[in-house]
């Protein structure tokens, strides 16, 4: 998974970034998935001049096919792809400035630290394996999604010291 760290962290700034490489190798395990998916549903290699008769041959059988191939599969392929180039393009950085007492993303102002409540750690717990959001909680109850991790100890720490830096406590919510 894409992991924030922390790249500097001095007395007035704390700057989080996000690793190309790992965006590089989350985009390529993605694309392994998907023609993965494909290969065993269609059970064919995606050079076969069959090919599409076969993709049709198979959404006559099994209709609900249809919704996965035109809705959700182009869906996770593109937001990932789209990630992956933002990520080349801009970086994926943000910026904790304790002089003007504001967070931005990408040099974009995101959120001033008076507007921020706590931040969060979110807990969902599965048979295969657990994952962790890490979210700052505006004084509204919205929240700004950080970062989405599989392991909590490292989710904490990003959390301590964000939450150290901008002077909120951290909660953990099951």
């Amino acid at each position: 998974m894409r992991s924030l760290k922390i790249k500097e962290r001095n007395l007035n700034t704390l700057l989080l970034a996000r690793s190309k490489q790992s965006e590089l190798i989350g985009f390529l395990l993605a694309a392994f998935l998907i023609a993965s998916i494909f290969y065993s549903v269609f059970g064919q290699d995606f050079s076969n001049v069959d090919f599409m008769n076969s993709i049709v041959a198979k959404v006559k059988e099994q209709p609900l096919l249809l919704i996965v191939l035109l809705l959700l599969l182009p869906l996770i392929v593109v937001k990932k792809f789209r990630d992956v180039i933002t990520v080349f393009a801009k970086g994926d950085c943000y910026a904790f400035n304790l002089d003007s007492k504001s967070i931005t993303h990408n040099g974009n102002e995101l959120v001033r630290f008076d507007d921020i409540k706590e931040v969060q750690i979110r807990v969902f717990k599965s048979d295969d394996f657990d994952s962790y959001n890490l979210s700052l909680i505006k004084n509204n109850d919205k929240s700004i999604l950080l970062e989405e991790h599989n392991d909590l100890s490292v989710t904490k720490e990003l959390a301590g010291n964000i939450a150290d830096f901008i002077g909120v406590s951290v909660r953990i919510e099951n």
